[in-house]
């Protein structure tokens, strides 16, 4: 789903039914939305790639077969391809395209803007999802992906007091370094302010405010001693509170063995309501403003990201410095610099590289394990919506589609959910609008399109 392709894709034999939810149709929503009052609920739809708009539309057209009004919808999409080429969604360079990236994103922007008062379309995720990056780079990275989708509004004729309220952010705190985290919460949404006010000429306070959620682990997770990682995780979410994020994502301390398991996941989240429930840290906001120690660290990553983002902005911007491979290098540096402290016992982890322990056979509780025939059940669904639907529907939808989308004007989200309600796959439709922008039909440059245009 994250990449567009179909499930009997080659390359896609390995990884049918072990991560995550497939949504290849409108079939595939339906299942997953029965019994679930959508209008009631607050989803965050976790998609980012250019395929974010029909996994959007998919779900919209499950609310319009309810009747329900999508004006009345509330929830928050990822939508925010830019960060996805460095987060391992996209594992060739034809699969990225930085027009297709704000296009894609900027259509589910606009659309809902003026359709869904209620839903935030986007959401920003900072770059410690890298390994070894440094906290300047991350924030500037963060700042220079953000103005691009700025930018991309401005010139649809959004204002910048409609956008910048609904754009939230997502600011991992992956490191363990507690009083730098903090900061960095801190100094974020004081440049964030800064920005609306002294560049975009915001005049809404709603506009300066920035709305951060953390996301914990990944980065600094091990499989060594994994009941380590509950520490781990533990300890980045007491910085992310004191550092004033405004929700909590956890995660579960054996993900780097497998998929977690349901013990694993109810252990994440007893973390969350210890701090909110038992810890009363909750009741005062900021409660480290004034260390002195604190406010040093805020100033002094304030300083050294705008040197960052000067010389970003001194070599075009996010979009300048991604296509002249300046982006890549740094942070393959940040990568080979992280994994050799490591290697060295100069970034020191417990279990892993320091204070070491026999080999370990199994957890205490196990590991999640797929089962057997997922695949196969996912194939046999497939094929099935294949099967049954009104094929030449789905060839008309999609002309339709690919004749607006090679216009290079319109939104695109009311064709592809015309798209979508034909059960058209999500591979049909990416492939569609990849090829009106004049790319390869597949992503990964496998597949012939099907369709003959």
């Amino acid at each position: 789903t994250y990449l567009g392709i179909e499930p009997d894709h080659p390359l896609a034999e390995a990884a049918v039914g072990l991560e995550g939810i497939p949504f290849y149709t409108l079939r595939d929503m339906e299942t997953f939305l029965d019994g679930i009052p959508m209008e009631s609920e607050n989803p965050n739809i976790v998609i980012s790639t250019c395929t974010a708009p029909i996994v959007m539309a998919q779900y919209l057209a499950v609310a319009q077969q309810r009747g329900l009004d999508i004006t009345k919808l509330k929830g928050n999409i990822l939508n925010e391809p830019i960060k996805a080429h460095y987060t391992c969604y996209t594992p060739t360079s034809a699969s990225y395209k930085l027009d297709l990236c704000l296009k894609t994103s900027g259509d589910i922007v606009e659309f809902c803007l003026k359709n869904m008062p209620r839903w935030n379309p986007i959401n920003i995720q900072f770059f410690a999802f890298v390994y070894g990056v440094d906290i300047p780079t991350e924030l500037a990275i963060g700042f220079g992906i953000a103005e691009a989708h700025i930018e991309e509004a401005l010139r649809r004729g959004i204002d910048i007091d409609e956008i910048a309220p609904k754009m939230s952010f997502l600011g991992p705190v992956t490191t363990i370094h507690i009083l730098e985290d903090i900061a960095k919460l801190r100094a974020t949404r004081r440049m964030w302010a800064g920005l609306m006010k002294e560049k975009y000429n915001a005049r809404s306070p709603r506009s300066w405010g920035m709305r951060i959620a953390v996301h914990t682990g990944t980065v600094d997770l091990f499989p060594q001693e994994p009941l380590n990682n509950i520490v781990r995780l533990t300890l980045e979410s007491l910085a992310a509170v004191l550092g004033g994020c405004q929700s909590l994502e956890v995660c579960c301390y054996d993900e780097p063995i497998s998929l977690p398991t349901e013990e694993s996941s109810r252990t994440s989240l007893r973390i969350q309501q210890i701090l909110a429930y038992e810890t009363g840290l909750t009741k005062t906001a900021d409660p480290l403003g004034g260390s002195y120690y604190i406010e040093y660290l805020t100033n002094e990553i304030e300083r050294q990201t705008n040197e960052v983002v000067k010389e970003m902005d001194d070599r075009g911007g996010i979009i300048g410095v991604i296509e002249s491979g300046w982006l890549d290098r740094k942070l393959e540096e940040s990568c080979a610099r992280y994994q050799k402290e490591l290697d060295i016992g100069e970034r020191i982890r417990m279990g892993v590289n320091k204070f070491r322990t026999p080999v370990e056979t199994q957890t205490i509780v196990g590991v999640h394990r797929t089962p057997p025939k997922a695949a196969e059940i996912q194939l046999n669904n497939w094929r099935n919506v294949k099967e049954n639907r009104d094929n030449e529907k789905v060839r008309d939808t999609l002309q339709i589609l690919f004749n607006r989308a090679q216009e290079k004007k319109e939104n695109l989200m009311p064709y592809i959910l015309e798209s979508v309600k034909t059960y058209a796959t999500t591979a049909e439709i990416y492939g569609t609008i990849r090829e009106a922008f004049g790319y390869c039909y597949d992503p990964l440059e496998t597949v012939e399109s099907p369709f003959k245009r």
